[in-house]
């Protein structure tokens, strides 16, 4: 009687194990995503609340000096605080569209749709030739993803563009030969993108930081909300992929990957 007992409740105990132990998992995903969501809110709200007022305050104290300058008759003192002002305000403008971006990403629910690679990628590379400096720099292009897939176009369309204008914007403009090559392939139903280039880079000791927020490493050489790589980041998570930042001795790749569909047709 024992005997059957204890084997009743083991099998009890292993069926509530069984039953219970996805659920605890599932509970346990959630926290964790809860947690970092959490974290992320308090440092995006920190970052925000700085970074909106930092321009507004810089700019209400340079209009004193335009002031100043309208009454003494000093133009050239007006005009390099108007300067300022409209860089000041100009960096507003972008942090405000990031956030923008941002927030319609975390909102929206994009279906899959039918996405032509070829005529995207060519899309998104006109768009960056009126970008400052891409006049200097030769972008190489090898893509053998030939044929239309399913995927969610407004994510990927974001990626490539903001990987390739970071690309630009970040060259090195005392290297002779500045470049960006472009590889993109597919492996099963995986499409997989490649982008090089040789640019100032990125410190390995920086790599875990490279996809934070409000994380700007040249900012000398471009001011940017530092928003950019983290928006990346989410897109690529949203296709249902991953990214990876490697530091080249000359230069920086960033790597992409995210499941496709395969078109009926193709």
């Amino acid at each position: 009687m024992n005997i059957v007992l204890y084997l009743g409740l083991f099998l009890l105990l292993l069926e509530a194990v069984f039953i219970f132990r996805p659920m605890v998992k599932q509970v346990v995903h959630t926290m964790t995503d809860l947690e970092k969501s959490n974290a992320e809110l308090i440092e995006f709200s920190y970052r925000i609340s700085h970074d909106l007022r930092s321009p507004i305050v810089s700019s209400l104290g340079l209009l004193d000096v335009v002031e100043k300058g309208v009454d003494s008759g000093n133009k050239s003192l007006s005009m390099g605080a108007l300067g300022h002002i409209k860089a000041s305000m100009t960096r507003l403008e972008s942090l405000i569209d990031d956030i923008i971006n941002l927030t319609k990403m975390k909102l929206a629910d994009y279906p899959n749709e039918a996405v032509d690679f070829s005529k995207l990628l060519e899309d998104v590379i006109g768009h960056l030739h009126v970008s400052k400096g891409s006049d200097k720099i030769k972008i190489i292009v090898d893509n053998q993803v030939h044929s239309s897939f399913k995927s969610k176009p407004v994510y990927l369309r974001q990626t490539l563009e903001n990987l390739l204008s970071n690309a630009i914007k970040y060259h090195d403009a005392k290297k002779p030969s500045p470049f960006i090559k472009i590889t993109s392939r597919l492996s099963g139903l995986t499409c997989i993108v490649e982008i090089i280039d040789n640019g100032v880079g990125i410190p390995e000791e920086y790599r875990s930081e490279v996809f934070g927020m409000f994380k700007r490493f040249h900012p000398k050489q471009s001011f940017g909300s530092g928003l950019g790589l983290y928006l990346v980041s989410q897109n690529v998570e949203i296709l249902g992929g991953k990214i990876d930042y490697e530091a080249l001795n000359d230069g920086t790749k960033f790597t992409f990957s995210f499941p496709i569909t395969r078109e009926a047709n193709a």
